[in-house]
Order: C-alpha cells, then structure tokens, then sequence
C-alpha cells in the first residue's frame, strides 16, 4: 500500500487546493496501467480517512487487440478482488476517429471523457478521478509550448477542472512506480506507450531523458513550479478579461458586438478578451491568425470584414468590431395576403398586414400605416436587390435603397438580407424603417394598411 509519507502528501495536497472530499461519491478512471493503478489502492486507503466512497471505471479503446482485452480482464479482476463496482465499455476508436476527423489521441481521448461524464452522471458521483501526475503535467506544459498556446496551455494541468480531480499531481513518476515495486503490486505496461511516432510518447521517451540528463535532472519540479506561477497570472488575468466583456462586449443572438474602446486596453487584453468571446460565446478555437485579421480590421474602414477561423466572419462597423458565424444571405420571395402572418427567417423577422376601415386611423410605433387606396389584396415581401429605388417618407425624389440603408447606417453584415414590401411592383416600404411617400396617409384616405413587423425569436 502507498506510504505514509504520500499519503500525507496528497491530503496535503487537497487541502492546499481547497478540496473537500468527505461525504463524495467519487469515479476514478481505470486504465489498468501503474498511476490508476497506483491511484486505486491509494483510494482504498484514503477513503475511511477522508469519507468517500469510489467506482471505476473502465474504457477499452480496441486500440491493442488482445492486449486491450487483457487490460480490461485485468480492471475486471481488481475490482472484484477489492469489491469495487466496475463501469465498462468498448469503443473502436480508429473508427471514431477516422469518423470525427480526429487524430488517434484526439479520439482517444474524446472517447475516454465522453464515456467517464456519462458513467458519473448515471452514478451521480460529484468527481472524476484521473491518475495524471507530474510526469504527465510536465509533459502537457512542454507540448503546449511547443504548440504556440497562450498561457492557460502553458500553465499546464489543472488540479481541479469542472468535476474532474486530479489528485496525484504532487506525485512523481518515479514515486508512483516506486510505491508500486515496493508493495509488489500488479499493473498493466501499455506497448503503445514506447511508440514514439505518438507526440507525448516522443517528448516523454526522447526530449525529456536529455534535458534531465543535460539540463535539469529536476526539470519535472521546475516545471510544476512554473505552471502554478502561470496558472495564478492567468487567474489575474481572467478577471481582468471578465471586467473587458461587461464593460465592452454586449451579446445577442447570432452577434457579438465588440466596442473600439477595448483597444485602449492594449493589445494582450484585447487577444485575451476576444479569444474568450470565440471559445466560450461561440465554442470555437481561437488562433493567432484570428488575432492578427481582428488586430488589422480594428484599423479598417467600416463596412470590411475578415474571415476567422471555424466559419466566423468579423465585420468593422462604427465604433465596433461585429463577430458572426459566416452565413450566406440568399434572395428570398415572400407572397403575402391582408390578414396573414409570416414568418421571414432570412429576416428574422415575423410580418403580419392587416386592413381596415376607419376616418381616423391612430397611429403607433408598433406598426407601419400605410394607404390603401391604390392597392392589391398580394402583397410581396423579399430582399432588395441592387438597384432597387423608392420615395422615403417626406421626399419628393426617388432614392436607391442602397444610399438609403448607408445614410440610415444599416451595418454591413445585415444590409443584404434587409426586406422591402412590394405592391403592384412598387416598394411599399422598407420594412421596419420607412415607408414610400406616395403610401402615406392623407385626409381624404378612408382605407387603410396596418403593417406589423417584430423580431422572430
């Protein structure tokens, strides 16, 4: 069984980082190979001390052929002997990933958390345990550097993610299969894990042993250091991030508006808030190139737009950077009779007309009001095309509908998709903006058109 001495040192641990486990339904995630393993017996040891309780659970990736079933007989057997419930499950993960467009440790892990968070949400376990140590912390710090990533990457591991626990990075490797060894107890040895054309593999296996050996033979502690150092800026930072999204940012539907005014924060402040924005508002990856197109449209004339990555688009308007996901806006045509509604999804707007008689129409801002002395039960609605003119309400001369929507400052984005209704081949109105001149209301006008437009929801 694990010492005393690691003992203390991982409740130390979960003291530190302010976890509480007493009275928690814990799932650890069984692989079968020496840190679960390691992991398992220390739970078995820990859980009359801290009051817990734990299952296990076990995915086979059908990665090893044979090997793989052995590890799962082997989870199989552990359990039973030390009477701890054991969730199973196989996935092709070759298939999964050639399926998602996923390399094999992309899948493979996907795979693997997927299959934990559907196990604890049918045991209602409050954590999931992973054996990830600092070995495997170092590892993660040193890849993502190499990778480019921003300081969240770099700060490596979290001890605490969600619901997901890792308790065995205070541990080292070398404690780990030491504490293993001196208790003689079983594990599985994974053969993958000695294939180095696998990026960790390769870092673990080659990089790691030269730089111990060359460098720093406490390269792994250093590094363990230097990700709690991120992880507290990175903390400050964040909350710097959040105050720049309430102060600048505002959301709606499908648009994220971002105020010019975030520049004078600086450019760090500026990536970090806008990569926040993508991830979280829009479950997309953030790039550098994202970053370097946001940095030079800031600098734009209104009505540019740069492509992002994951089918964004990023628009300059006045004062503001406008974010969208990219959507082709395609020429729509609409029949529409007095007494009916609509639904204009390119719009993204409802229209309902109706006809009245009445000497003394009252008039609102939750309606257009038209004359219908001159008109036809069909009405049109569609897109304007270019080219397209009209009498604005109050002029006496025809005015492209393209001047109009500049003058009226329609944004960029959503100038294309903007409605006009027709009647009799003239623009009735610009829907929601400004009806023709020739449709208003006179003294000598005894019908009429109400014209209701509101958001579609």
């Amino acid at each position: 069984m694990p010492s005393n001495k690691i003992e203390q040192t991982v409740i130390a641990f979960l003291k530190e980082n302010g976890i509480d486990t007493s009275g928690k339904k814990l799932l650890l995630a069984l692989s079968g190979g020496p840190d679960s393993v390691f992991l398992f017996h220390l739970l078995l040891q820990l859980s009359p001390l801290l009051n817990f309780s734990f299952q296990a659970a076990h995915l086979n990736h059908s990665l090893r052929g044979k090997e793989s079933d052995a590890d799962m007989v082997f989870c199989l057997k552990l359990c039973e002997e030390n009477r701890i419930t054991l969730h199973t499950d196989v996935i092709d993960v070759k298939k999964y990933s050639s399926d998602n467009k996923l390399s094999i440790e992309e899948a493979a892990r996907e795979a693997r958390y997927g299959f934990l968070e559907g196990v604890a949400d049918k045991i209602n376990a409050d954590y999931i345990l992973t054996a990830h140590h600092k070995g495997d912390n170092a590892e993660t710090i040193f890849y993502n550097i190499i990778k480019g990533s921003g300081i969240s990457g770099a700060a490596g591991i979290p001890v605490k993610r969600g619901n997901i626990l890792r308790p065995l990075l205070s541990l080292s490797r070398e404690d780990i299969i030491e504490s293993l060894h001196e208790d003689q107890i079983e594990y599985r040895t994974d053969s993958s894990n000695a294939d180095n054309d696998f990026s960790r593999n390769f870092i673990r296996n080659e990089l790691f042993p030269k730089i111990k050996e060359n460098l720093n033979p406490s390269m792994e502690e250093a590094l363990y250091r230097f990700g709690n150092i991120l992880r507290e800026a990175n903390y400050y930072i964040e909350q710097k991030v959040v105050s720049a999204v309430e102060k600048y940012v505002s959301f709606e539907k499908d648009v994220v508006r971002i105020s010019d005014d975030l520049s004078s924060e600086g450019e760090f402040l500026f990536g970090e808030t806008i990569k926040k924005i993508i991830e979280e508002h829009f479950l997309e990856q953030f790039t550098y190139d994202d970053y370097l197109n946001l940095s030079l449209l800031s600098d734009n004339l209104t009505g540019k737009k740069n492509n992002l990555k994951n089918g964004l688009v990023a628009w300059k308007e006045r004062n503001e950077l406008i974010i969208t996901r990219d959507f082709e806006i395609k020429d729509y045509r609409y029949e529409i009779f007095p007494g009916e509604e609509i639904t204009v999804s390119e719009a993204g707007i409802k229209i309902r007309i109706e006809l009245i008689s009445d000497e003394t129409p009252s008039f609102s801002h939750d309606y257009e009001l038209i004359s219908a002395n001159n008109i036809d039960d069909m009405f049109i609605l569609r897109n304007w095309n270019f080219g397209d003119k009209f009498i604005p309400l109050g002029m006496r001369g025809y005015k492209k509908i393209s001047d109009f929507l500049n003058e009226n400052k329609i944004e960029s984005f959503r100038k294309n998709g903007m409605p006009v209704l027709i009647n009799r081949n003239n623009i009735v109105s610009v829907v929601g903006l400004r009806i023709d001149d020739r449709y208003k209301i006179t003294k000598t006008d005894k019908k009429f058109c109400k014209i209701w437009v509101k958001k579609d929801d």
